[in-house]
């Protein structure tokens, strides 16, 4: 089997890319693949720094993304030249390394296949690439149609592919099967810890109180709905629940609470696949979810709102999703479609 060659997203700390770091190459020669990581050597700055430079609605300063696919793309040139790669595999789409690629490819008539998942792009409007200015965007879109020609452009759910309008697209979901083994583990090596991070004291101590907390685990930024939920949130409690916020912080305390609370909720108006609302379901905590984006194919009706009537209705009444409602949203995260798809073309 010829090589398939990873140019990973950037691999941010307290972020699911982390994860796929360092599970995707491994699940990858796990099945077989003979799998070459472009991103093995490459530094890349620690999120609490990168943080610290954001006004706190992004989770990364949007120049070190580019640092870091700049590193990746010189790193993919060399292996496309050295090394028989049948299938270049791009975790992020939105990426100046699809175009390096496509240049060495072309000049030197390499038979190799592009192959990118996407996560945001122009076509968003509630994505920071979709709210650029006009000329800005213009640019930026004609980046994007040049990363889509030619190459196998794939999306995690129906309304992502419609959205970016490549409705037949293939469908993969993300590559996230080690998931449901890995958020008892965070939540264990938590348990470890000498000091108690604020956050995890204050809800410890709602829980010992009888109270029940739902928990708000999204950046405070316009896509993630944080208006609609300050506006719509009575002396801090949806549903007679009480509303916890959680600020970006490090994957132990992300999963510690989680664990801690007995909803989740999410407001946004933006997201890639919701990942935070599946990890919260892996902990065995009620969701409640907009009825929009791919929240509706994934989630039953119940779970789902239209309005705050609804959505403090919804919190009110939350359960535990069934196991036939799990099992369909653990399709959404499984690796099978995607490396069905690179076995065809490797």
């Amino acid at each position: 089997m010829s090589k398939i060659l990873i140019a990973p997203i950037i691999p941010v700390e307290n972020r699911y890319t982390v994860e796929w770091a360092h599970f995707l190459p491994r699940m990858l020669r796990n099945a077989g693949f003979d799998v070459i990581d472009a991103g093995k050597y490459v530094y890349h700055p620690c999120a609490s720094e990168a943080y610290e430079h954001t006004d706190g609605s992004a989770f990364l300063p949007f120049a070190d993304p580019m640092a870091f696919n700049g590193h990746i793309a010189s790193a993919v040139c060399r292996y496309l030249m050295q090394e028989d790669i049948a299938v270049l595999l791009v975790t992020d789409a939105f990426n100046p390394v699809v175009m390096a690629a496509k240049y060495v490819i072309a000049m030197h008539q390499l038979k190799t296949e592009i192959v990118v998942l996407w996560h945001a792009g122009t076509y968003d409007p509630h994505d920071f690439l979709g709210k650029v200015n006009a000329v800005e965007r213009e640019a930026l879109t004609l980046f994007e149609k040049a990363i889509q020609s030619n190459t196998h452009n794939l999306f995690a759910t129906d309304f992502h592919r419609k959205l970016a309008g490549l409705p037949d697209a293939p469908l993969v979901g993300w590559p996230m099967d080690y998931l449901p083994y890995l958020v008892d583990e965070y939540v264990d090596a938590y348990d470890d810890r000498e000091a108690e991070p604020e956050v995890i004291s204050t809800m410890l101590a709602l829980r010992d109180a009888g109270e029940k907390i739902v928990l708000f685990p999204h950046r405070c930024a316009p896509e993630k709905g944080a208006d609609f939920l300050a506006a719509n949130s009575i002396d801090y409690r949806i549903g007679g629940h009480t509303l916890v916020k959680l600020d970006p912080t490090d994957k132990l305390t992300y999963h510690k609470a989680l664990s801690l609370c007995d909803v989740v909720l999410s407001c946004a108006l933006q997201e890639t696949l919701g990942i935070t609302m599946y990890e919260a379901a892996l902990h065995g905590v009620a969701v409640v979810v907009p009825n929009r984006l791919s929240y509706v194919e994934m989630y039953p009706e119940h779970v789902r709102y239209d309005t705050a009537e609804q959505m403090h209705a919804a919190v009110a009444s939350a359960q535990r999703l069934t196991c036939d409602e799990l099992d369909h949203l653990h399709t959404f995260f499984r690796s099978k479609r995607l490396f069905d798809l690179l076995d065809t073309l490797s």
